[in-house]
Protein backbone atom coordinates (compact mmCIF):
# COMPACT_ATOMS: atom_id res chain seq x y z
CA UNK A 1 0.00 0.00 0.00
CA UNK A 2 1.25 3.54 -1.08
CA UNK A 3 0.93 6.20 2.01
CA UNK A 4 -0.17 9.66 0.64
CA UNK A 5 0.80 12.41 2.28
CA UNK A 6 -2.37 14.09 4.25
CA UNK A 7 -3.49 16.96 2.60
CA UNK A 8 -2.59 20.49 4.00
CA UNK A 9 -5.11 22.74 5.12
CA UNK A 10 -6.13 25.79 2.98
CA UNK A 11 -4.54 28.24 4.90
CA UNK A 12 -0.87 26.39 4.63
CA UNK A 13 -1.76 25.45 0.95
CA UNK A 14 -2.60 28.96 0.21
CA UNK A 15 0.58 29.80 1.96
CA UNK A 16 2.83 27.72 -0.28
CA UNK A 17 1.07 29.27 -3.14
CA UNK A 18 1.95 32.80 -1.97
CA UNK A 19 5.37 32.19 -1.33
CA UNK A 20 6.15 29.95 -4.37
CA UNK A 21 7.66 32.78 -6.19
CA UNK A 22 10.43 33.22 -3.06
CA UNK A 23 11.37 29.72 -4.06
CA UNK A 24 11.32 29.79 -7.63
CA UNK A 25 13.72 32.94 -7.22
CA UNK A 26 16.07 30.80 -4.60
CA UNK A 27 15.94 27.80 -7.15
CA UNK A 28 16.89 30.04 -10.16
CA UNK A 29 19.35 32.14 -8.46
CA UNK A 30 21.32 28.21 -7.17
CA UNK A 31 21.31 27.18 -10.73
CA UNK A 32 23.06 30.49 -12.04
CA UNK A 33 25.37 29.82 -9.38
CA UNK A 34 26.42 26.07 -10.78
CA UNK A 35 26.03 24.96 -7.36
CA UNK A 36 24.37 21.91 -8.43
CA UNK A 37 27.20 21.01 -10.80
CA UNK A 38 29.65 21.97 -7.97
CA UNK A 39 28.22 19.61 -5.79
CA UNK A 40 28.36 16.89 -8.37
CA UNK A 41 31.21 15.55 -7.18
CA UNK A 42 30.13 15.56 -3.68
CA UNK A 43 29.77 17.62 -0.45
CA UNK A 44 31.29 20.95 -0.19
CA UNK A 45 31.23 23.44 2.34
CA UNK A 46 29.66 26.96 2.03
CA UNK A 47 33.18 28.54 2.11
CA UNK A 48 35.15 26.32 -0.62
CA UNK A 49 31.30 26.94 -2.54
CA UNK A 50 31.89 30.76 -2.01
CA UNK A 51 35.07 30.72 -3.56
CA UNK A 52 34.36 28.94 -6.48
CA UNK A 53 30.96 31.08 -7.17
CA UNK A 54 32.62 34.34 -6.28
CA UNK A 55 29.65 35.13 -3.42
CA UNK A 56 29.17 36.10 -0.03
CA UNK A 57 29.86 33.08 1.84
CA UNK A 58 27.75 33.44 4.88
CA UNK A 59 24.92 34.50 2.42
CA UNK A 60 25.62 31.30 -0.21
CA UNK A 61 24.91 29.45 3.27
CA UNK A 62 21.60 30.81 3.80
CA UNK A 63 20.60 30.41 0.24
CA UNK A 64 22.07 26.59 0.22
CA UNK A 65 19.74 26.27 3.20
CA UNK A 66 16.91 27.42 1.68
CA UNK A 67 17.43 25.06 -1.28
CA UNK A 68 18.10 22.35 1.47
CA UNK A 69 14.45 22.79 2.65
CA UNK A 70 13.25 22.21 -1.26
CA UNK A 71 15.24 19.12 -1.67
CA UNK A 72 17.83 20.93 -4.07
CA UNK A 73 20.91 20.13 -1.52
CA UNK A 74 21.12 18.59 1.69
CA UNK A 75 23.09 19.45 4.57
CA UNK A 76 25.29 17.17 6.29
CA UNK A 77 26.02 16.66 10.01
CA UNK A 78 29.26 18.15 9.54
CA UNK A 79 27.72 21.71 8.03
CA UNK A 80 28.62 20.55 4.32
CA UNK A 81 26.37 20.77 1.91
CA UNK A 82 25.68 17.70 -1.19
CA UNK A 83 23.29 17.39 -3.96
CA UNK A 84 19.71 16.44 -2.98
CA UNK A 85 17.38 14.57 -5.05
CA UNK A 86 16.17 17.75 -6.99
CA UNK A 87 19.37 19.35 -6.95
CA UNK A 88 20.94 16.10 -9.08
CA UNK A 89 18.25 16.28 -12.00
CA UNK A 90 19.99 20.35 -12.76
CA UNK A 91 23.44 19.02 -12.86
CA UNK A 92 23.50 19.85 -16.14
CA UNK A 93 24.39 17.52 -19.10
CA UNK A 94 21.31 15.19 -20.95
CA UNK A 95 18.05 14.92 -19.27
CA UNK A 96 18.77 18.15 -16.94
CA UNK A 97 16.53 20.59 -15.93
CA UNK A 98 18.36 23.11 -15.92
CA UNK A 99 17.81 24.85 -18.90
CA UNK A 100 14.06 24.86 -17.86
CA UNK A 101 14.88 26.29 -14.79
CA UNK A 102 17.04 29.03 -16.10
CA UNK A 103 14.47 30.23 -18.70
CA UNK A 104 11.51 30.31 -16.46
CA UNK A 105 13.71 32.55 -14.44
CA UNK A 106 15.13 34.71 -16.90
CA UNK A 107 13.73 38.20 -16.92
CA UNK A 108 11.75 38.16 -20.44
CA UNK A 109 9.74 34.75 -19.32
CA UNK A 110 9.15 36.81 -15.56
CA UNK A 111 7.99 39.90 -17.29
CA UNK A 112 5.38 37.74 -19.65
CA UNK A 113 4.11 36.18 -16.43
CA UNK A 114 3.83 39.86 -14.26
CA UNK A 115 1.70 40.85 -17.54
CA UNK A 116 -0.94 37.75 -17.05
CA UNK A 117 -3.48 40.48 -15.14
CA UNK A 118 -3.43 42.64 -18.56
CA UNK A 119 -3.74 39.35 -20.68
CA UNK A 120 -6.72 38.13 -18.80
CA UNK A 121 -8.20 41.31 -19.45
CA UNK A 122 -7.40 42.16 -23.36
CA UNK A 123 -6.71 38.25 -24.48
CA UNK A 124 -3.43 39.23 -25.85
CA UNK A 125 -0.17 36.87 -24.76
CA UNK A 126 2.27 38.28 -22.13
CA UNK A 127 4.87 38.59 -25.06
CA UNK A 128 2.62 40.90 -27.15
CA UNK A 129 2.15 42.91 -24.00
CA UNK A 130 5.29 42.91 -22.67
CA UNK A 131 7.28 43.32 -25.98
CA UNK A 132 4.82 44.63 -28.60
CA UNK A 133 5.42 41.10 -30.35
Amino acid sequence: MIDTPAKPSPEVALFRLAAAYQGSRTLHAGTRLRLPDLLAGGPRSAEALAIETGTHAPTLRRLLRALATFEVVTETPDGNFALGPLGERLVDGPGSARGLVLWWGHEDSRRTWDALEDCVRTGETGARHVFGA
